[in-house]
This record gives C-alpha cells, structure tokens and sequence, in this order.
C-alpha cells in the first residue's frame, strides 16, 4: 500500500510540474503579426513599415520604432509579416516610398506627401493621429489590412508643421 501511494505520489508531482512547464511554454509563445497594405497605386517602388511598441516618436520617427521592414511592391499590395512578437499592445505606420530614398517626403512647401496608413481606426480627418488611435492588441497570431491614403493634408500626419 505505501508503495501505491508513493508511485502515485510520484505521478502527481511529475504531472504537476509538467502542467507548469507547459505553462511556461506557453506565456513565452510568440506571435506573428501580418499586415496587408493595399491600395498601391504605381506598384515598383517599395513599401516601409515600422512596427511600434509606445508613443515615443509614433509615428515617423524610426530610430524609436520597435521593428522595420520592407517590400518591393509588385502589385497593388503587399504582405509585410512581423514574426517573434509578444503578446501587448503594437501600431503600425508605413508609406510608399515613391523615390526610395529611405524616408517619408514632402514638398518644399510640406503639402503633399507619400502615401502614408495606419493600424487601428484613426481619424484622418484629424491629424496628426496618436498611438492611441492606432493601436492594435496583439493576443494572438493576426492579420491586419491597412490601406494607404493619398492627400495633401499627409504632412500633418506626421506632425511637420
């Protein structure tokens, strides 16, 4: 009998810390964030976009950003994949980079600009948008459309005014 209540003894710790291993596991699991861009108008040029983590330079100041990529658009869309991600809070800003110069442009006299979208529901209407606007929750893996905006009113999306 002791030796019954030992071996099940045995069991239940083993199953106990394997439960705990897996949670483990799983709260370091990471997530893949998908971001489709969509209404490229001239495909050719490439597509940019940073990943953020917090307001701190949201949305055009890159060295602050969480994550960059870019995609050479072949179409009038392009998928941009952000792999290894935590669970939280994250936005997206990204432009068309019509001259592939690496930045976001405007005019010498800052009214026309590249095209220019955001994650979340931002109000384009009232600019510049707030990381808070574009936020996004991240809890599982995710895909995400954003579709680019043409408008002279781009300058003030990132505050150059």
């Amino acid at each position: 009998m002791k030796n019954k209540l030992f071996i099940l003894l045995i069991i239940l710790i083993q199953l106990t810390a394997a439960a705990g291993l897996h949670g483990q596991i799983a709260a370091r699991q990471k997530l893949t964030l998908t971001v489709i861009i969509t209404n490229i108008k001239k495909p050719g040029d490439t597509v940019r976009a940073l990943l953020w983590k917090g307001e701190k330079g949201f949305p055009k100041e890159k060295e602050f950003s969480y994550r960059k990529k870019s995609v050479r658009a072949k179409t009038d869309s392009v998928v941009i994949v952000f792999n290894g991600l935590s669970k939280g809070d994250y936005a997206v800003s990204c432009f068309y980079d019509e001259n592939n110069n690496r930045k976001y442009d405007r005019s010498f006299w800052q009214r026309t600009a590249e095209p220019f979208g955001l994650s979340g529901t931002p109000d384009y209407k009232n600019l510049p948008v707030k990381y808070e606007d574009a936020k996004i929750e991240l809890l599982k893996p995710e895909t995400i459309r954003i579709e680019l905006h043409y408008t002279s009113d781009a300058h003030r999306l990132f505050n150059f005014d």
